[in-house]
């Protein structure tokens, strides 16, 4: 008799096609979870960039949020005052209307 060692083509196609069907009910759920972690980093990086000028409003303009004015806090000034590191990945600035209302006019890369 033979020894014979291996696996016969029909085992193989057997696993090929086992390994195909976890491929393909495990690739929608693993895009999900990285499309989710993405926004979930760009709620993070807004709410920081969003406390940082509350910062920077509180820190240099003082005075205008009193008296209900309107003014713009550029990005790169957040940045330069340590407030954030945003290592070049978002550009622009935040408009404070009456002293209030922080409207976002920023853009930010993934």
């Amino acid at each position: 008799m033979k020894n014979n060692k291996g696996f016969t083509l029909v085992e193989l196609l057997a696993i090929v096609i086992i390994l195909a069907i976890i491929v393909v009910t495990a690739a929608p759920n693993i895009t999900n979870e990285i499309t989710k972690e993405g926004n979930e980093q760009n709620k993070i990086l807004k709410q920081k960039i969003d406390n940082a000028a509350h910062l920077y409003a509180a820190k240099y303009y003082a005075d205008k949020i009193v008296n209900g004015d309107s003014f713009s806090i550029n990005l790169n000034d957040l940045e330069n005052d340590g407030l954030l590191d945003l290592n070049g990945k978002c550009n622009g600035s935040m408009k404070i209307n009456n002293g209030k209302t922080y409207s976002p006019d920023y853009t930010c890369e993934q």
